[in-house]
């Protein structure tokens, strides 16, 4: 189970950044929704994706720690 919970570590670990430093800059004459459609979407798909991956697994690991109960 040691394995698991440092790989939730390292997972945690790449997502505790500043919010300001993972999302890109708009460029000088880019517009809201060319960002929205280019930049914003992707990285909130990336999260989304991210999470879904993050709650799957804590469904694994709590199935197996009930099991051993």
């Amino acid at each position: 189970m040691a394995p698991v919970v440092k790989n939730m570590e390292c997972l945690v670990a790449d997502f505790s950044v500043d919010p300001e430093e993972i999302l890109p800059e708009a460029g000088t004459l880019e517009s809201a929704k060319s960002y929205r459609e280019k930049k914003a979407k992707f990285l909130l798909a990336k999260i989304v994706q991210e999470l879904r991956s993050l709650y799957h697994k804590y469904i694994e690991l709590k199935g197996k720690f009930d099991r051993r109960l």
